[in-house]
């Protein structure tokens, strides 16, 4: 354990970050029927289009930030990203303690959306400062993380006073800012700018030792071949078919565009990611927990359950469920999970849309289905790209390829949102659902014939099993 702590700890205090960025999140579903209605605390209501930029503005500030995080994650280091990131959010809730004008709101929305890329940044660093034995149990906690920040948005926006609620909002996010500060870089930024020095004290750190120990040089020396050489070598191996293991005569440096072209394995592994995060956004669970509220209110009469003990029980589900998935992650296997988990998604996706549009069942099943949903999609899609996103890759084209599939994770959860209402005011709510189900069992079939195992393997063992080679499913 005590070879692990500092890295827990600090995956910890990342996740607490990344926690608040779910909690800021969960703004717009908690106080959208607010700030819609007459009795609303700001100067006027919202408008229909007003509050479906409210929900969905966020994510045009993702797309612009992350491009830019992309280049500053490898130029600034995670750390130095991670604290931005972090002001960035405090500023959106200094934002909503000041302001009542409804122009200014949609403002600080944007500018929260900006402090998006925290996910991603967490990502990378949590995969980079953790040992192989638990890398896939902290990846998946900051999916955990993320849920737990709805959780705790859905308790404040649903017992406590919009100002009180922004107060605590504000407090919480200038302390994860703080803790920040006693965070050690990622040891393999260091090496990558040459500071082997710190990056062996970094190291020391995360593995409780010394960086004169025989432990944290073999770790340095493991870094070192992960580095430039070493990606170049993957290409030339994929020439070879990497089936014979020879003696590898390196080529001239390659840019990181360069070597993308050239290696299959590593656009093999890009497109399957682009798939999974592309069909993660439209399998239901976005659209429930931003529109959460509004939906328990139109599907759940309040003489059942109110529509907010209906978003904190499901705030908590959600969590709970996270903590399941973190924990199957690592014992059952990413493949076996995702293909289980998916198919059990859009049963759950078809079930709800019968329930809404149909009504099969009693009030109370809608949230039970809901519930049911959730558990399913967070163990499963919700939480198995994310992990793949950060272990899939090598640490050379990590940073620009993850920034990419976030980017485009970011456009097809503003495309997800911003349609939603427009889908169910043509479709209706219940046949919705039907659309998240047919994505659910298409992707579930994907992964069947597409998905390897991860699980306790290497960067070097995962990159090989994107090689083409006779026979493969892959291939």
């Amino acid at each position: 354990m005590g070879k692990i702590l500092f890295q827990v700890l600090a995956a910890l205090i990342l996740q607490y970050n990344v926690m608040m960025q779910g909690m800021t999140q969960c703004v717009p579903s908690t106080t959208m029927l607010l700030f819609k209605s007459e009795n609303t605390t700001l100067d006027r209501p919202m408008t229909l289009t007003e509050s479906s930029l409210f929900a969905s503005l966020s994510k045009i500030g993702s797309l612009l930030s992350t491009p830019v995080l992309g280049y500053l994650l490898d130029s600034l280091g995670r750390k130095r990203c991670a604290v931005m990131l972090s002001s960035l959010r405090v500023g959106f809730w200094i934002v909503l303690v000041f302001t009542r004008k409804v122009e200014v709101i949609l403002f600080s929305v944007f500018l929260a959306g900006l402090s998006s890329p925290t996910f991603l940044v967490v990502t990378i660093f949590v995969s980079e400062i953790s040992q192989e034995s638990i890398r896939g149990t902290l990846s998946s906690c900051t999916n955990v993380s993320y849920n737990l920040g709805f959780f705790v948005g859905f308790l404040f926006g649903g017992f406590l006073e919009y100002q009180m609620m922004v107060y605590l909002g504000t407090m919480m996010a200038m302390s994860g800012l703080l803790m920040l500060l006693i965070v050690k870089e990622s040891p393999m930024i260091l090496m990558k700018k040459g500071l082997e020095k710190e990056a062996a004290k970094s190291m020391a750190f995360y593995k409780n030792s010394i960086p004169e120990s025989k432990v944290i040089q073999d770790d340095l020396e493991t870094i070192r071949r992960a580095l430039t050489p070493h990606y170049q070598e993957v290409a030339q191996e994929e020439e070879k078919n990497a089936a014979e293991l020879k003696e590898i005569v390196h080529p001239k440096k390659l840019s990181k565009l360069e070597f993308i072209k050239q290696s299959e394995s590593t656009q093999r592994a890009f497109y399957l990611n682009l798939f999974l995060l592309s069909s993660a956004i439209f399998q239901g669970l976005i659209v429930v927990l931003t529109y959460a509220k509004p939906l328990f209110h139109e599907s759940v009469t309040e003489d059942v359950l109110s529509s907010t003990w209906c978003c904190v029980l499901l705030s908590a589900v959600v969590v709970l469920a996270g903590f399941v998935g973190a924990y199957l992650t690592d014992m059952a296997g990413r493949r076996t999970l995702m293909i289980s988990a998916t198919i059990a998604t859009g049963f759950f996706n078809l079930a709800l849309g019968f329930q809404i549009h149909l009504g099969w069942g009693p009030p109370w099943t809608t949230a039970v289905l809901v519930y049911l949903l959730c558990i399913a999609y967070t163990a499963g899609p919700g939480n198995v790209p994310f992990v793949l996103l950060g272990e899939m890759f090598l640490p050379e084209i990590r940073c620009i390829t993850s920034t990419v599939l976030i980017e485009w994770t970011s456009l097809c959860t503003f495309t997800c949102l911003f349609l939603y209402n427009p889908l169910v005011t043509v479709i209706g709510l219940g046949p919705v659902f039907y659309i998240f189900a047919s994505v659910s069992f298409v992707t579930a079939a994907v992964c069947v014939f597409a998905l390897p195992e991860t699980k306790g393997k290497t960067i070097d063992a995962i990159q090989m099993l994107f090689v083409k080679q006779k026979n493969s499913v892959l291939a």
